[in-house]
């Protein structure tokens, strides 16, 4: 965390430089701005300040950790876009400077909004599958991927993409980890809308690494006198497939994911249609090789900016947002998320509530 606020803090070291220091102001006025931009940098201190934790500050008021959030985003953007201006002045020295910060203001408030948005869309997808079982054909799934629930995106966030959800009528719906940040108590309220989703066959869900930063067996109660299954290293059959459920643990990227999963798929008969639930998505390449029809994973936020997408896809085995078609057969969708990280929560790429058609492909 605080070599973000080194970032921070170097960002803001150009902005004094380059912007308020040629200002014709008086001399105290740019002191006070200075202070202004330098003082909310180091968002570590904050949460020393409130002895709070950037997991989720639950006891730092919501403004304030949304704020910190903003002015650091923007000193970074107003940064780059400093550098590049710089840059551009060489050839033309009337290029305003100010373009710079009126596009770092506007670009970060977009990237904040996207990520702690209210109602993020309704994605359909129409997947077509050979061998998928009779019983499963038509079969209308949610995936519902990083809510990530905690003191910001609280009880009204939930209650609302409930509703959302229930008014697509699914008969399946899918967790795939990163339902909440904090503990227990700290989420029991925030998480009661949950016992609302209606699905005709039920909700599953697995931990996500964020589980384990707190207390992921007790979370994994919480969200079962929901009604919500737990489907953590787990196997249960629904409508002619297999689901295949591994937790995450809190690592980044080391995992030992696949010896869970070779372990349950030796409980899986040749003659099922397994479909696995991972929260990373790293893990598919093993799971086609063993013979997993499909894999729902998440985690990722589809990549969430620019630049970003690129370190996230290298801790993910390339794999960031949407399709993919591994060799053996099987079919790859990490989704791109619902709700975000408060620690990070920009966002460019949207975020999404994605509703899956299962279709029967017929055989050639």
């Amino acid at each position: 965390m605080w070599k973000l606020d080194l970032v921070t803090l170097l960002s803001a070291s150009l902005v004094a430089f380059f912007v308020i220091r040629p200002l014709p102001i008086k001399r105290w006025i740019k002191v006070v701005l200075s202070l202004f931009i330098f003082g909310f940098a180091p968002r570590y201190a904050y949460y020393r300040l409130f002895r709070t934790g950037f997991m989720s500050p639950e006891t730092m008021p919501n403004v304030l950790v949304i704020y910190l959030l903003w002015h650091a985003m923007f000193l970074w953007v107003a940064a780059f876009f400093l550098i590049i201006v710089a840059c551009v002045k060489r050839f033309w020295k009337a290029f305003p400077l100010w373009t710079a910060l009126a596009v770092s203001m506007v670009l970060t408030t977009y990237m904040v909004w996207s990520g702690f948005r209210a109602n993020p869309p309704v994605v359909e997808h129409i997947v077509e599958l050979e061998g998928l079982p009779n019983a499963a054909d038509g079969l209308r799934i949610v995936i519902l991927a990083d809510m990530h629930i905690d003191q910001i995106r609280g009880k009204e966030w939930c209650e609302n993409l409930v509703n959302r959800v229930n008014a697509l009528q699914p008969d399946l719906i899918l967790f795939t980890g990163d339902q909440s940040d904090g503990g227990v108590e700290a989420r029991r309220e925030d998480l009661t809308p949950l016992a609302q989703l209606k699905a005709r066959l039920g909700k599953f869900a697995i931990g996500g690494n964020h589980e384990a930063w707190f207390d992921a067996p007790m979370l994994e109660l919480l969200q079962e006198s929901y009604g919500v299954q737990s489907l953590n290293d787990a196997v249960v059959e629904v409508a002619g497939l297999t689901l295949v459920g591994i937790e995450d643990e809190r690592s980044l990227a080391d995992s030992n994911a696949v010896f869970r999963l070779e372990a349950l798929m030796t409980a899986v008969p040749q003659s099922a249609y397994p479909i696995l639930l991972s929260h990373k998505p790293a893990v598919a390449k093993r799971a086609d090789a063993l013979g997993v029809r499909m894999q729902f994973s998440g985690h990722t936020h589809g990549g969430q900016l620019p630049l970003v997408e690129q370190i996230i896809a290298h801790f993910n085995g390339g794999f960031v947002r949407g399709w993919y078609d591994l060799p053996h057969g099987m079919q790859l969708f990490v989704a791109p998320g619902c709700g975000v990280w408060s620690g990070f929560p920009y966002r460019l790429y949207s975020p999404e509530i994605s509703l899956l058609t299962l279709k029967k492909k017929e055989a050639k």
